[in-house]
This record gives structure tokens, sequence and C-alpha cells, in this order.
């Protein structure tokens, strides 16, 4: 999640070589990644290009068990059409 922005081009550069066979990319966060960092996955879904279909998975409790948590995560989400 910590990419700079030009590493984040280069492997979104690298996926679209992908052409026609190019699916969902696909995002699984570490099982140490909760609730506190979501300002960091919303930094990161910020800069994802609209053109790349994307899929995140969430592996930390928290995002299930902190009230209000899903519902941020999953607005966020919602809001970038992933």
């Amino acid at each position: 999640m910590a990419l700079n922005n030009d590493l984040l081009l280069l492997l979104c550069d690298a996926i679209r070589g992908l052409g026609p066979k190019l699916g969902c990319s696909f995002v699984q966060l570490p099982p140490y990644f909760g609730v506190r960092h979501l300002e960091v996955l919303r930094s990161f879904l910020q800069r994802w290009p609209e053109d790349l279909e994307l899929a995140v998975e969430l592996r930390n409790e928290s995002w299930f068990e902190e009230p209000g948590a899903a519902e941020s995560v999953f607005g966020l989400l919602e809001e970038k059409n992933i």
C-alpha cells in the first residue's frame, strides 16, 4: 500500500500490458492491515486509475468488528466502484 506514485504508475502500465487478457486486478491486504489503516487505503484507492478494475480483500477482523468500520470501508469502495 505504501507505493509511491512512480511505482504505482509502473505497476499500472505493466497491468495494462496484458491487453485483452486483462481481468480484474486484486489487492489482498495483509492480516495486520485493519481499520487504523483506512487513510492509507483511501490514499491508494484515490490514486488507482479508474480504467483498471480492482478488487480488494479485507482480512483483518477489525473491519467487521469495530462499529462503523465496515460502513466506512464499503462506502469508500463503492465511491471508487470497487
